[in-house]
């Protein structure tokens, strides 16, 4: 029987504590590889030291999703533009992602310990979110947009996509064991996650954020809705407008032609119209449709190494499909997507069976649902699944899947 798990008073645990709390603090901040390589390595090696000793049972919920997205990835290496860049590639992103999600699976066993990740998260984020306000008190504001620590606009919204409903999680749970002070504390710092959006000017971030407040107030169901529920909702929802508003405003100042009956609506809408992924899509769908079972090789890269006149004949700076699934057409044809997919539904629907079975991990659950909502639509503009973004996912996912796993055998 398993010794141990992540909250164990015995050193080993303690290790892996301190190694997981270094990893998920850093791991959305940029200029810490070495910080997070060096927890990640920790972590590894920590883990197979308490299999070794049975001290945990490792297991790998989703297998046979996970091993069909590892071969497709490893076949395309025999069709890629650059086969070494490829590797390394199924390397950070197939093979760390894989290890991560098993290693939360191995440690986390008790719903405390799915809180105790989900308060680490929140620290990182806290940091994250600080490093916005630097930027701007540094910089200056831009209305085309303030990322974090000098991180970009395109990664700073998704870090914050991906962290909101975990926050959200961890206040509800505050407030319902009385603990008001955390509650409020984390309610604001959920807050702070809006106004950080807010400077990224970044679009498609709250269509992704909308499309992921839905996914978590479908899930609760009926029996939430009271008619103080209803009001704090349609608080945080007018709060919502308000802000789109805004930033499109702003975003599109001085882009309203005073000399027409015009507005900053009408300018978004022009903006979108014009979009260059528009033509960037189509090309890349078609050369899917030339070439339906293969591709450039495992990497966002792979679209530039294959199609390098591109930026030159049209003039766009975009040298990848800037859609996550079509990217992963571009790379493996269709087999990749349809593999790709596959995970995101195979994890997705483990959630749900959890959702309908576990009713004490209900917060968790919807956290989790509502991030691969929130994720999923945000990457469908810009690719940012990758390195520390989907380690972060993966992690948070096998948390909930280990306490899953390992209560219910309890």
């Amino acid at each position: 029987m398993p010794a141990t798990s992540l909250l164990g008073r015995d050193a080993l645990s303690r290790g892996v504590l301190a190694a997981l709390a270094l990893y998920v603090v850093v791991l959305p901040l940029s200029g810490t590889v070495a910080l997070r390589s060096l927890a990640f390595v920790a972590l590894f090696l920590l883990t197979l030291t308490a299999t070794l000793r049975r001290q945990i049972a490792p297991a790998l919920p989703l297998r046979w999703a996970w091993l069909a997205y590892a071969l497709v990835s490893l076949v395309s290496l025999l069709y890629a533009a650059d086969a070494d860049y490829s590797f390394g590639e199924i390397k950070a992103e197939v093979g760390y992602g894989l290890l991560i999600f098993a290693i939360a699976i191995a440690w986390v066993r008790q719903e405390s310990e799915v809180a105790a990740v989900a308060q680490l998260l929140a620290l990182g984020n806290l940091i994250f979110v600080v490093g916005s306000l630097v930027m701007l008190a540094t910089k200056g504001f831009n209305n085309s947009g303030i990322g974090a620590w000098s991180t970009g606009v395109g990664a700073t919204s998704t870090v914050v996509i991906t962290a909101l409903p975990w926050l959200v999680a961890l206040a509800a749970r505050c407030y319902s064991r009385g603990s008001l002070r955390l509650a409020a504390g984390f309610a604001l710092l959920a807050l702070a996650n809006l106004g950080t959006l807010f400077l990224t000017m970044n679009r498609q971030s709250w269509l992704a954020l909308g499309i992921s407040a839905l996914m978590g107030l479908a899930c609760l169901g009926r029996k939430f809705w009271s008619p103080k529920r209803f009001v704090l909702v349609a608080g945080a929802a007018l709060l919502f407008v308000a802000l789109v508003a805004t930033q499109f405003s702003v975003r599109h100042q001085g882009m309203v032609d005073p000399t027409v009956e015009n507005t900053s609506a009408d300018a978004s809408t022009s903006v979108v119209q014009r979009d260059v992924r528009w033509d960037l899509w189509r090309f890349s769908l078609e050369r899917i449709a030339e070439q339906p079972l293969s591709g450039g090789g495992f990497g966002r890269a792979s679209f530039n190494l294959l199609y390098r006149d591109y930026h030159l004949s049209t003039g766009s700076p975009l040298w990848h499909a800037h859609n996550m699934v079509i990217n992963k057409g571009v790379q493996m044809g269709v087999p990749g997507i349809v593999a790709f997919l596959a995970l995101w539904i195979a994890m997705a629907t483990a959630a749900y069976r959890i959702l309908r079975t576990r009713p004490d991990l209900k917060p968790w659950v919807i956290a989790c649902l509502a991030m691969m909502a929130g994720v999923f639509v945000k990457s469908m503009t810009d690719d940012f699944f990758i390195r520390d973004h989907a380690l972060m996912f993966w992690l948070l996912c096998g948390a909930l899947l280990g306490v899953a796993r390992q209560e219910q055998a309890a």
